[in-house]
C-alpha cells in the first residue's frame, strides 16, 4: 500500500516527485533486495533502460545468533547485473509510442554489472568473498553463473538465508528478478578467473593479487533461527480455501490485469498455499516470500524448504502473512508479459478465498456444449430416422392400396366381358332356331 509498495500508484505528470516510505518490522530478515519502477504498461522500457537499484537489509547479528566468524568476515561484493536488449528495447519503445527513448549501438545485447561492462573484482587467493548477485532483468533469459576453477558456496537466495548454510554449487541459476549470495574462493595469486553467463558470456573477472595464497578456510555448517513469518511451513495444516491454483499463461488464472479484480484472498495468521503452474513464466510475488514445498526435491540449486519470491515451472509454495494486511501483487517477471496483463492482486480478508479460474470454467463450458451438441445431434438423427420410416410405411401402404384397387378393377372388367359374351350367345341361338 502507498506510500510503500503500491504498483497501482500513479504519479500524475512529468517533473513531479513522490517520496516512498517503508517501515521494516523489527523482525525483518536481513538480505539482498532491489527496486524498480512498476508503472503498469511501461515497466519493461523503464527497467530495461536501467531504472533499478539494489536494497540491502544489513546483517546485524547478536552474540546469541551464533554466526560463525568466517561468514561475517567475508568481504561483500555487489554484482548488480542488468542485461540491455537493445533490439527488444527499440521494439517496446515503438509499441509504447515513446519518442524519447534512443540508443545507438551496433551490439544487440550488453550485460552491465554495477553500470560497467565486464568489470574487475579484486580478491586475495584462498580468501572468501561474498558475491551479492542481483539479476535486474525481465526478458526470457535466465542467469546461469559459473566461475571455473573457483569454489562456489551458496548461502542465501532472494534475500533469505538457506535453512542450512552453506550449499556447494557449480552453477547459480537465478531467475529474472532473483538474487543470490555466494561465497567464492579462487586458489592462485596473480591470476584471473572469469565469471561467466551461460558458460560463454563474460560478465566480470576476479583478479587475485600477489599476496601468497593462504589455505582456504573450511566453512562450518550453520543453521539460522528464522523470524515468525519464515518458520518452516512444510508440515503445517492448510485450510482448503487457503490452497489455491495460480496459473501464468493467459494472464493470471485466465484474467488480464484489472485493478478492481481479486486473484485470491488471504487471511492473516493462516498458512497460504499457492499451486503454481508457471512454465517458462517466472512467478514473482511482492511483500511476502514463499517457501518451496516437497515437489521441488532435496538436491540442487532449488530445494524444498528454501525461501524465494520468484520461481518458475510447476509446484506448490507456501507463505505466512503475519503483519501487512495489504495488497499483494503477483506477476510474471518477464516484464513485457506483465505489461500486457500477466499480473494480479491478492487481497487481505477475514477468511481465505480462492478466486475464479477461467480455464476451469471454460473446460466445463466446453464439456457442457459438447454434451449438449451430441444430445441434439442424437435427437435430430433419431427424429429423422423415425420420420423416414413413417414416410416409407405410409408410401408403401398407399402403393398396396393402389395395387389392390387396380386388381379389383381388372377382375370386374373380365367378369363384365364374360356376361356380355353370354348375353350375346343367348340372343344368337333363337335366330338359328327360326
Amino acid at each position: 500500500e502507498a506510500p510503500s509498495d503500491d504498483v497501482e500508484l500513479v504519479i500524475a505528470g512529468g517533473g513531479e516527485s513522490y517520496n516512498y516510505s517503508t517501515t521494516l518490522p523489527d523482525n525483518h530478515h536481513p538480505g539482498l533486495h532491489w527496486l524498480h519502477p512498476h508503472r503498469h504498461g511501461s515497466t519493461t522500457l523503464q527497467v530495461f533502460g536501467g531504472a533499478a537499484a539494489a536494497i540491502v537489509v544489513r546483517d546485524e547479528w547478536a552474540e546469541d545468533d551464533n554466526v560463525p566468524d568466517i561468514y561475517q568476515a567475508a568481504e561483500p561484493v555487489l554484482m548488480f547485473v542488468q542485461p540491455m536488449y537493445f533490439d527488444e528495447l527499440r521494439g517496446v519503445a515503438r509499441e509504447s509510442q515513446d519518442s524519447l527513448f534512443q540508443v545507438e549501438t551496433t551490439e544487440e545485447t550488453v550485460f552491465v554489472v554495477n553500470g560497467q561492462v565486464r568489470p574487475f573484482i579484486s580478491a586475495s587467493a584462498g580468501d572468501w568473498i561474498r558475491l551479492r548477485l542481483v539479476f535486474a532483468a525481465g526478458a526470457d533469459e535466465i542467469l546461469r553463473i559459473t566461475i571455473p576453477n573457483c569454489d562456489m558456496q551458496l548461502i542465501a537466495k532472494d534475500g533469505i538465508y538457506l535453512p542450512t548454510v552453506p550449499r556447494s554449487i557449480d552453477e547459480a541459476i537465478v531467475l529474472q528478478g532473483g538474487r543470490a549470495d555466494i561465497l567464492v574462493s579462487c586458489p592462485e595469486p596473480s591470476s584471473s578467473y572469469e565469471i561467466l553467463q551461460d558458460g560463454n558470456r563474460l560478465l566480470a573477472t576476479v583478479d587475485t593479487d600477489a599476496t601468497p595464497s593462504v589455505e582456504k578456510a573450511s566453512l562450518p555448517i550453520w543453521t539460522l533461527d528464522y523470524p515468525e513469518y519464515l518458520q518452516d511451513l512444510q508440515s503445517r495444516t492448510v485450510l482448503p480455501n487457503c490452497s489455491c491454483p495460480t496459473d501464468l499463461g493467459d494472464g493470471v488464472n485466465g484474467f488480464a490485469f484489472d485493478e478492481n479484480f481479486t486473484t485470491h484472498t488471504y487471511q492473516l495468521g493462516q498458512v497460504v498455499e499457492r499451486r503454481i503452474d508457471a512454465g517458462n513464466h517466472p512467478y514473482h510475488q511482492h511483500v511476502y516470500p514463499f517457501q518451496l514445498q516437497a515437489n521441488y526435491g532435496t538436491s540442487g540449486y532449488y530445494q524444498a524448504g528454501d525461501w524465494h519470491d520468484v520461481i518458475g515451472d510447476t509446484g506448490a509454495v507456501r507463505y505466512l502473512p503475519t503483519v501487512f494486511a495489504s495488497k499483494l501483487m503477483v506477476h510474471c517477471h518477464r516484464l513485457e508479459h506483465e505489461d500486457t496483463g500477466m499480473m494480479g492482486i491478492e487481497r487481505h480478508g477475514d477468511y481465505c478465498e480462492c478466486g475464479p479460474v477461467t480455464n476451469e470454467q471454460e473446460t466445463w463450458v466446453i464439456i457442457a456444449i459438447a454434451v449438449g451438441a451430441a444430445l441434439l445431434l442424437c435427437c435430430l438423427c433419431g427424429g429423422t430416422y423415425w420420420y423416414c420410416r413413417r414416410q416409407n410405411s405410409e408410401d408403401g401402404g398407399m402403393e398396396d392400396s393402389k395395387a389392390s384397387q387396380g386388381g379389383l378393377a381388372d377382375k370386374n372388367e373380365e367378369e363384365a366381358e364374360l356376361v356380355d359374351e353370354e348375353r350375346n350367345g343367348e340372343d344368337a341361338e333363337p335366330a338359328r332356331d327360326e
